[in-house]
């Protein structure tokens, strides 16, 4: 699921360790009444990799951590949150400007005109932060392809026209940010199943001599070895 997904991908250890299991939890403090409520940082118990790196001494710019709320405040650290808040959210005083033009276009983003202007903004956003400020990460998670793939399916199998802008828009935030990186990493929560081929990452791993292959324990796991990975101690 999405919610627990990006809190794995944000913190690196799985739900049983960061605490989000769902989009909601039920909340039986209202007696026998089913209340249901959103997850929230709060309830997290591991640091995603922005606080990681803020307790390192490293500065962050993080465009939509999840859980997106409440902002946890931390020295060198730039955030505008606007997945699964109840408003958008920024922190410190100077991501203000930056909050005010998402809120903007995110009201009115349920047509694929608007869609492009969300991912517009994303893009005005990303060409001016990505030098004022001063960061070590730089993370931005984005609405699309992902809104488009449950709002507007049938666009996107056929490659409407505004789809592809959209995706041209994308790969603008790709580039600059590329441009800027010693490492760009993009990472998905779905699968892709509606595609003929995907990449394997352990695989590309094991080629550059960057893991290394486990022995497997016996004859009977010797299918499962290529999952066993180990990083070598260099």
């Amino acid at each position: 699921m999405t919610y627990p997904s990006w809190t794995s991908i944000m913190t690196g250890v799985n739900p049983g360790k960061h605490g989000i299991f769902n989009f909601t939890y039920i909340d039986r403090s209202y007696g026998p009444n089913l209340n249901f409520k959103l997850f929230h940082a709060l309830h997290l118990e591991h640091p995603r990799i922005h606080e990681i790196l803020a307790m390192m001494g490293k500065r962050s710019l993080v465009i939509n951590a999840i859980p997106g709320y409440p902002i946890i405040p931390m020295n060198r650290l730039y955030v505008i949150n606007s997945a699964f808040t109840p408003k958008i959210m920024y922190y410190p005083d100077c991501m203000r400007s930056y909050a005010i033009k998402l809120r903007v276009s995110e009201k009115k983003k349920e047509n694929l005109d608007m869609a492009i202007k969300n991912v517009e903004d994303y893009l005005e956003i990303v060409e001016d932060t990505i030098d004022r400020f001063s960061w070590d990460l730089y993370w931005i998670m984005l609405h699309y392809p992902d809104e488009m793939i449950h709002k507007f399916p049938t666009a996107l199998s056929r490659m409407d026209l505004r789809v592809i802008k959209i995706f041209k828009l994308i790969d603008k935030i790709v580039e600059h940010l590329a441009s800027r990186s010693d490492a760009l990493i993009i990472v998905s929560d779905h699968g892709f199943t509606k595609f003929p081929s995907a990449i394997s990452i352990n695989d590309i791993l094991l080629e550059h001599g960057l893991i290394k292959v486990k022995p497997p324990k016996s004859k009977v796991n010797v299918l499962k070895q290529r999952y066993q990975l180990l990083l070598p101690s260099t």
